[in-house]
């Protein structure tokens, strides 16, 4: 599908191929922020620009899907298991030479963690690394990390106040969908027949996608459901991986509350777009506590594709929602419900307004033809240092 092999001068460098970018993130078990990676380097010039992938396995859907895209992909684990250090230490000498060997020009690593063994291999290696901080957490980990890159992409502009991130090496990037993809694949499903496929036809759809862990208080939304007071048939969608103690927990709970008709938890899917052209309204309600949201990339799915939202007063979905009356407090179940019955009391047209105003803030701020610009302008600055 691209031409690896063409050479180039970029600018006034000396540099007569394009540039090697390795891009590293742990898994593809879901098309969560592998996909907005993956949407990052299709979007970058590649005229100009030679994207690589490393992974740790080939397991999961979404490896299938970026397989096809035809990227060259290194299935090599960067980071050891926590607490294994003597491990570690070999596997950053050995992972220095891997990277010497491949000449990449800069790798920038969409690991979550806060692994600091794979830009010790690529200081080593002399090699620029950079990564995009995806997560509100902070420890000394983090300040390893960030100590030993040569620049920081953050995702909400907040993280520049809360963390040792120096303005100077860091830009926030609103790292967001393809705009006009999302909204080309929704048209292109039939929602009438999805509806009447998944049993909604006459409902009222309300969707939430995220990983169950309790962090993401979907057991908040499931409860605020079962108190709304309205005349409206409703049926909320979580989208997400519910094999585990925490899935198992908010099963019990549709379970208990008598919500089996009205609360559906699909587990793990790929086709989430499908979800998202048929939804009402998403929510989104996370906690203020642990591991926040830096992004929401579910939530800017959704946004993306008009689908008027809600979500938690917290640093990520400040930025990705950015209208104060569609944000709730965090952690607080009465406000949920509060926000949910206001919305759900509203005509079509004015839901239409709001997802409008949502899908427009998307374009101006998160638009990934817009962002991959933006990363290509500080990749330019490293290379040319």
């Amino acid at each position: 599908m691209y031409d690896f092999n063409s050479n180039l001068v970029i600018m006034n460098l000396d540099i007569t191929r394009k540039v090697k970018i390795l891009f590293t993130i742990p898994n593809f078990d879901t098309a969560g922020s592998g996909k907005h990676m993956v949407d990052l380097l299709r979007k970058l010039d590649h005229s100009v620009y030679e994207p690589f992938i490393c992974c740790d396995h080939d397991r999961g859907g979404y490896y299938k899907v970026v397989e096809k895209l035809g990227y060259p992909i290194f299935i090599r684990k960067l980071a050891p298991d926590r607490g294994n250090y003597f491990k570690g230490f070999k596997l950053v000498l050995e992972n220095a030479r891997f990277f010497r060997e491949n000449k990449f020009d800069i790798i920038h690593s969409f690991h979550w963690k806060s692994d600091w063994f794979e830009p010790l291999s690529a200081r080593i290696a002399g090699i620029p690394w950079v990564y995009t901080k995806k997560s509100m957490v902070w420890h000394k980990h983090w300040t390893l990390r960030n100590k030993l890159a040569r620049f920081v992409f953050i995702l909400n502009p907040e993280m520049a106040d809360l963390y040792p991130i120096s303005p100077a090496k860091s830009s926030c990037v609103g790292l967001g969908p393809d705009v006009d993809e999302v909204i080309h694949k929704s048209r292109a499903i039939d929602k009438v027949l999805v509806k009447r496929e998944l049993g909604v036809s006459d409902s009222l759809v309300l969707l939430s996608v995220a990983n169950l862990v309790p962090v993401k208080n979907i057991d908040y939304l499931i409860k605020a459901l079962a108190q709304l007071k309205t005349n409206k048939k409703l049926h909320l969608f979580v989208v997400g991986d519910k094999a585990s103690d925490h899935g198992k927990e908010l099963e019990d709970l549709v379970e208990t509350l008598g919500l089996n008709a009205s609360v559906t938890l699909t587990g793990k899917v790929l086709d989430v777009e499908k979800y998202i052209s048929i939804a009402d309204l998403y929510i989104q309600p996370t906690s203020q506590y642990g591991r926040s949201e830096a992004s929401g990339v579910a939530c800017m799915e959704a946004c993306a594709a008009a689908v008027p939202c809600i979500g938690s007063d917290v640093a990520g979905l400040r930025f990705v929602i950015g209208q104060k009356d569609i944000l709730i407090k965090p952690d607080d179940e009465l406000a949920l419900v509060e926000k949910l019955e206001g919305l759900i009391k509203k005509d079509e047209s004015e839901l239409k307004a709001i997802g409008k105003g949502l899908q427009n803030r998307m374009y101006s701020l998160f638009h990934m033809p817009n962002v991959a610009r933006d990363h290509e302008k500080e990749y330019m600055k490293i290379v040319k240092n």
